[in-house]
């Protein structure tokens, strides 16, 4: 995934006793998606327009007050000239990262839809999309006696949501839309708090709003699946992750 862009500024020092440095690059136009909303940053390369130097982006974060994207990385000390305010570069996204934090949040996504499907229609709260022990969480309560066979229908039901092969769609709306769309069952989602116009991602046909990335249908998440059930007082996480870490639990 390649784009071209200039840089507006970037800061950092040349370290004296290290052959690398930390930079802090704006872009006029970025093509890495920041950490937030539940999902980890992207990460990539920053070419000079000759590509003979480079940053590797390992961090990218979103300024809400001030909506500056500032990418965070390390550059060859020997290199930190090459780069100047008003430059041209070449950004290259890690796109087999991009793909697997993509899945990883459209996995949690689809948990919403299996829980809905299978009766437990609770409030989501919170969702961890990071790689290192994802989950969803809602506001609700499963007895501990339920709690395996509840995870056997959400496997159940995750599996038979990838077989369909659901296309994943996102569109704008206002508060209004936005209410009744994501709203029509239950208080899901406060939008009064949102700025308008409301991105809305829907995963096998279960809509909320959301800033990340995703993939184009569910049949991308084969290879996820529920893990576990953690339940304490009035919060109820449904933990996920790939197949592979059935094994560990």
């Amino acid at each position: 995934m390649l784009s071209t862009s200039i840089i507006l500024s970037i800061t950092g020092e040349a370290a004296t006793e290290s052959p690398s440095s930390t930079v802090r690059v704006v872009l006029e136009k970025s093509p890495f998606h920041p950490q937030g909303g539940g999902q980890p940053t992207d990460k990539g390369i920053i070419f000079n327009q000759e590509k003979t130097s480079s940053i590797d982006i390992l961090k990218v974060e979103f300024d809400f007050a001030t909506e500056i994207v500032t990418h965070i990385g390390t550059v060859p000390t020997s290199q930190l000239s090459h780069f100047i305010v008003g430059g041209t570069v070449n950004c290259e996204v890690d796109e087999a990262n991009r793909y697997l934090l993509s899945q990883c949040h459209s996995a949690g996504h689809l948990i919403d839809s299996a829980m809905a499907r299978v009766g437990q229609t609770f409030p989501p709260t919170k969702g961890y999309h990071f790689l290192d022990g994802p989950y969803v969480e809602y506001k609700g309560k499963v007895d501990a006696k339920d709690r395996d066979a509840l995870v056997e229908k959400l496997r159940a039901e995750f599996d038979a949501i990838v077989e369909e092969d659901i296309p994943t769609s996102i569109c704008q709306m206002t508060k209004n839309e936005a209410e009744l769309e994501c709203n029509r069952i239950q208080k899901n989602f406060d939008f009064d708090s949102f700025p308008e116009p409301i991105r809305i991602v829907s995963i096998a046909n279960f809509k909320c709003p959301c800033g990340g990335t995703h993939v184009k249908s569910t049949k991308h998440l084969k290879d996820w699946t529920v893990l576990k059930i953690k339940a304490k007082k009035d919060k109820v996480q449904v933990r996920y992750g790939l197949k592979s870490e059935l094994v560990k639990i």
